[in-house]
Formats: structure tokens, sequence, C-alpha cells
């Protein structure tokens, strides 16, 4: 469901700001096409990783916007 939502955003908000991240004075701002096109890559590095889909997955991640 999740996913769908993002997906769906991403064509009708394509250009607008999903996601703002402050750090160090910067401002980083992500559209949801760049959100989008993140979370495809990430799926798709999952997948020939031979995750599937309903696997569980945990990560141990720094904070920043590459792993938001």
């Amino acid at each position: 469901m999740f996913l769908n939502t993002i997906q769906q955003n991403a064509t009708k908000l394509a250009d607008k700001v999903a996601i703002e991240f402050i750090a160090k004075n910067e401002t980083i701002r992500l559209t949801y096409a760049q959100l989008e096109h993140n979370i495809q890559q990430t799926m798709a590095f999952l997948l020939a990783q031979g995750v599937e889909p309903g696997d569980r997955v945990a990560l141990q991640l720094p904070k920043g916007l590459p792993f938001i």
C-alpha cells in the first residue's frame, strides 16, 4: 500500500518536494519523481540479492538523505 501511494504521488506530483533534509546548514530537497526513482533502484538491488516480496530485511544505516 505504501509503495502504491508513493507511485501515485510520483505520477501526480512529480516535481513537488517529497522530502526536505537539513544537515550542516545545507538543505537538500528530493522530489516525488526522484524518490520513486530511488525506491525502484533499491527494489531492483534487493531483488537481485534474492530478496523476495514478503521477506523481512533489517538495515542499520546512518542518518542521511540517501538512506531514507
